[in-house]
């Protein structure tokens, strides 16, 4: 679904990249997937070149790449935001 149409653009970064995380798969799926598999078509399936970064260093490479930029997703992980903490009485926290 995705091989040969993802370029990593930071590979000397402190993060490691070679490791892969399932969200980051998942979204770009969701984004660019082929459709060997029908049902995992992503929305621009025909795209063939995602430039894919690490969160090390994001603000200054994003700056860097936003004039050729066409979309941005950040997708830092599966939580983000505000949630409800059992271990705190079910307080909010943000996360």
């Amino acid at each position: 679904e995705l091989k040969g149409r993802i370029v990593q653009r930071d590979e000397g970064s402190t993060a490691d990249p070679s490791t892969g995380s399932s969200h980051a798969t998942h979204v770009s799926g969701t984004l660019i997937a082929t459709g060997i598999t029908p049902v995992a078509r992503g929305m621009a399936y025909g795209f063939q070149n995602l430039q894919a970064y690490t969160y090390s260093n994001d603000v200054a490479e994003m700056t860097a790449a936003a004039r050729t930029l066409l979309l941005s997703n950040h997708s830092y992980g599966e939580l983000a935001g505000w949630r409800q903490n059992p271990n705190r009485g079910g307080r909010s926290q943000w996360e």
